[in-house]
């Protein structure tokens, strides 16, 4: 965990889920409590100095300073408790956070394939249990056994948060198994263990563009976080422009949509996932690297970002 630095940098943190779980229908979903994140947000403002997205544009730009200790809120996935939650905090204190909405999610009723995982997990904890589950549907219709050991064999389930089992489902099911493999297998679990009504789960889970809207007027900032949540890197270059393309015409009728900034889902990115940010007008890209940011920016689209449970609460 990172305390205050006296450092002339940047630190932009990252939020997800925020919610008063113990009330909440699943409250085996790792996120923030509310509390703590009112907690955090009283350190934040006694530790650093928290900037405006404004602010941030201006000092790569035109090179105006930003201050020591500089802080920037973002919160990715457009999820209602941002707009239920955090919104009021940011509110009441006179803070202003950058929000990354994914098109899909808000416009098409579709829950991601990130966040079934994440419910999926919530409901059925027995994780052995649904390894197997997904190999049986996949040898039954798309492979062998061997071919699934192999898929197995070749994931990296470390990670600085989840347990390996953890990391293997979400690795199969995101990304490592064929698209059309994948998403048909989450779909069936998702639907077996979780919600027979995607479109009305997803309405819940997610803002709607009016609360978008509501955000940008308040002086908030709507940022890009891609049409369908995709991981960047597996992409094509065309592919990587319609996601980007979308997403941006998205925000545009929301806000100005001026000096966008985009979140990179999973922090998934590449040099055409840079190549297409900058060629269709974007200023800022935002990692998920744990890091802090040194001033002045040198790599505006490379900016790390900390998780909130990088950060003390109180």
């Amino acid at each position: 965990m990172i305390s205050r630095m006296e450092v002339n940098g940047l630190t932009v943190v990252m939020y997800h889920y925020i919610r008063d779980f113990n009330n909440s229908y699943y409250p085996r979903i790792n996120g923030l409590e509310f509390k703590d994140f009112v907690g955090q947000i009283k350190f934040l403002i006694k530790n650093y100095e928290i900037i405006e997205y404004k602010a941030l544009v201006d000092h790569i730009l035109f090179g105006d300073p930003l201050p020591k200790n500089a802080c920037l809120l973002t919160f990715d996935d457009g999820y209602a408790d941002h707009f239920e939650f955090a919104l009021q905090v940011l509110e009441v204190n006179g803070l202003k956070g950058v929000f990354f909405p994914p098109v899909d999610a808000i416009m098409e009723g579709r829950v991601l394939s990130v966040n079934k995982i994440h419910y999926l997990l919530a409901v059925n904890q027995n994780v052995d249990s649904l390894v197997r589950e997904i190999e049986d549907v996949f040898t039954k219709t798309y492979g062998t056994v061997e071919q699934f050991r192999s898929y197995v064999e070749g994931i990296d389930v470390g990670s600085r948060f989840d347990p390996p089992k953890v990391i293997l489902i979400k690795r199969l099911l995101q990304k490592v198994l064929p698209r059309n493999c994948r998403d048909s297998i989450l779909d069936s679990l998702f639907l077996k263990y979780v919600s027979s009504d995607e479109r009305s789960f997803a309405e819940t889970l997610y803002m709607s563009k009016k609360q978008l809207s509501q955000i940008s007027s308040l002086g908030h900032t709507v940022g890009i976080h891609t049409k369908t949540h995709p991981w960047m890197e597996t992409l094509e270059l065309g592919e990587q422009c319609e996601e980007i393309v979308e997403s941006r015409n998205f925000i545009e009728s929301i806000s100005a949509g001026k000096d966008w900034a985009i979140a990179y889902p999973y922090g998934s990115y590449n040099s055409d996932t840079l190549k297409a940010v900058g060629d269709n007008g974007g200023i800022v890209g935002f990692t998920t690297e744990p890091a802090l940011d040194n001033l002045p920016i040198k790599n505006p689209l490379e900016i790390p970002r900390l998780d909130t449970n990088d950060l003390p609460f109180c």
